[in-house]
């Protein structure tokens, strides 16, 4: 849970800068709150990829026993509280997380779920337009 609100922190942090960025350098300090949102599901999703990118690497060609030692914790920790059915699936997602497919669709589904959420919230602190007339 901890990891999730420092990933949570990171993704806003990553958002509001790159917002603040367009605004104040590229747009003469305004931005719509449509281009905020881009902007911000665009910078999380990119920063999705990338930490994706790393996790297939150090899964794949680093630490090649790690998804094994994760397997057997999980295993260790939830295999009598769980339906041997159930088990048996939680451990086949397992060996699905190394894939290379795998990991796009999680980094395309997440990062496009992730970036909207973060991306909704700091556009509407963001967001700046002129005056009008």
């Amino acid at each position: 849970l901890l990891l999730y609100g420092f990933i949570f922190i990171v993704g806003f942090a990553m958002a509001v800068l790159a917002m603040r960025y367009q605004r104040d350098t590229l747009d003469g300090g305004f931005i719509t709150y449509g281009k905020a949102l881009g902007i911000g599901v665009l910078v999380t999703v990119i920063s999705t990829f990338i930490s994706s990118l790393w996790n297939y690497i150090f899964i794949n060609f680093i630490d090649t026993e790690y998804m094994n030692r994760l397997k057997e914790q999980f295993e260790t920790a939830w295999g009598e509280n769980m339906p041997p059915d159930a088990l048996e699936k939680a451990l086949e997602g397992f060996d699905k997380a190394g894939s290379l497919m795998q990991v796009l669709q999680s980094t395309l589904f997440g990062g496009v779920i992730f970036g909207l959420i973060i991306g909704l919230i700091t556009a509407a602190f963001m967001k700046r337009e002129p005056l009008k007339n």
